[in-house]
């Protein structure tokens, strides 16, 4: 035989054969809106539930865990900022303890008052000898004699 006749042949076999399979086919499957009207209409039972109180009851609590973790957060972080502000008050406290020392190092224990007896014993006769004499006696070493005269 001559493809050219064949193959036309071939292809109305092919589509006459697809008709009765597909016809078939459509005749054994129900028709889907009334399968589904028959079925709204013979089950009114009412769903059951997706999540059991238990697997709920979880959820809530882990809910509460998340909030908690979340304000725990928070008070670290507010923790965190309150020690930093702290940490910056000991420094200025360990920074005034260090000039107490200087201080102490550089005056009190200066030579010209432990001559003197210390700088408490120093102040005690300067007091006494001010309200006994009522005077101010001053070294004039560093001081201008303007400002003297004024102190007098």
């Amino acid at each position: 035989m001559n493809p050219r006749v064949l193959f036309p042949l071939l292809t109305l076999i092919f589509f006459a054969s697809t008709c009765v399979l597909a016809f078939f086919y459509l005749q054994d499957r129900p028709d889907p809106l009334q399968t589904e009207l028959s079925h709204v209409a013979t089950e009114p039972s009412p769903p059951e539930p997706l999540i059991t109180a238990e697997e709920l009851q979880q959820l809530r609590e882990l809910a509460n865990e998340q909030k908690e973790l979340k304000l725990l957060t928070e008070r670290l972080s507010a923790d965190l900022k309150l020690s930093g502000d702290a940490k910056e008050v000991l420094d200025q406290i360990q920074l005034g303890r260090q000039v107490v020392r200087d201080f102490e190092k550089h005056f009190l224990n200066h030579p010209f008052f432990l001559k003197q007896g210390g700088l408490f014993a120093y102040l005690r006769k300067k007091v006494e000898r001010y309200l006994n004499q009522q005077e101010i006696l001053l070294e004039d070493t560093g001081i201008a004699q303007a400002e003297v005269v004024q102190l007098r």
